[in-house]
């Protein structure tokens, strides 16, 4: 909706656009059924690529947890993908600017001065 909203909690789907935006991940032709992620909604394709780049998995039952916010667990499992697969070793490119959140103001200095938030 164009906001950050830094005290929000972060559901899986809105996290998947993340990591697909921050690694820029390309986008996959090949489609899966999860029985949570509705046919042609905003986080389809995010969730797709995630999949098929081992980043992020369903949570079993055919499910990928669509509307679940992640947890600490998760975001660890996660983190360890990007470390150990290399997705580290792509180049990082500039994925927005601080213009690009109504909210902007309200996150913190640090998090601006380390991150594309502040440039």
């Amino acid at each position: 909706d164009g906001t950050f909203r830094p005290e929000a909690l972060v559901t899986r789907e809105q996290f998947a656009k993340m990591l697909v935006g921050a690694l820029n991940l390309p986008n996959t032709s090949k489609t899966f059924v999860y029985s949570d992620v509705l046919p042609g909604s905003w986080y389809e394709q995010y969730v797709f690529v995630v999949n098929e780049s081992g980043l992020m998995k369903g949570m079993g039952n055919e499910k990928f947890g669509t509307g679940l916010t992640l947890i600490r667990q998760d975001l660890a499992v996660i983190a360890d993908r990007i470390i150990t697969e290399g997705f580290l070793q792509k180049k990082f490119e500039n994925v927005g600017s601080s213009e690009a959140f109504s909210d902007i103001n309200s996150v913190s200095e640090y998090a601006k001065a380390t991150s594309n938030f502040g440039s």
